[in-house]
């Protein structure tokens, strides 16, 4: 799960994970994407502070035992950078567990990202009851919020993202 490019205040960032998820969905990685109404209503922190409902905790599940916790971004600058920190956790339980509470924020708020019956197309998916609304375009996003990404995040290298 991860924050859509409606619900971010990193856009370049979000430009950079946008490069890979095509293929990160092609080898059967399930990306869920954190819908802006989630975060709309809330507060920044201070004038430039960030919104305090989007997501910064990074965690995941492999292999059905294997957890990731933490703060720290998966990426160079961070790693040479930053003091947050993360955990690699061997635990079923706590990999269940954390499975569990993923699949309790799924249910609201949140789109399934997906590829497209051809195979290349990206599809962002989400349910209200027992209707699925499919959209072909970054959801909560204009076509200028788009733009701006494809046009500023060639420029800016991958290692300081």
């Amino acid at each position: 799960m991860t924050n859509s490019l409606g619900s971010t205040d990193a856009p370049l960032v979000y430009g950079a994970y946008r490069r890979q998820r095509a293929d990160l969905l092609r080898q059967g990685v399930q990306i869920w994407e954190l819908s802006s109404s989630r975060s709309s209503d809330s507060v920044r922190l201070g004038v430039l502070g960030s919104k305090v409902s989007r997501l910064h905790s990074k965690s995941g599940v492999f292999d059905g035992q294997t957890v990731f916790l933490g703060s720290m971004n998966l990426d160079p600058r961070s790693d040479k950078l930053n003091t947050e920190f993360g955990l690699i956790i061997r635990s079923r339980e706590i990999a269940s567990q954390l499975n569990r509470l993923i699949d309790s924020l799924k249910q609201q708020g949140t789109y399934r990202v997906r590829l497209a019956a051809d195979g290349s197309t990206i599809e962002w998916a989400s349910r209200s009851g027992d209707t699925e609304r499919v959209l072909t375009t970054e959801p909560d996003t204009d076509f200028c919020d788009r733009l701006k990404v494809d046009l500023l995040t060639p420029f800016v290298p991958e290692s300081l993202l």
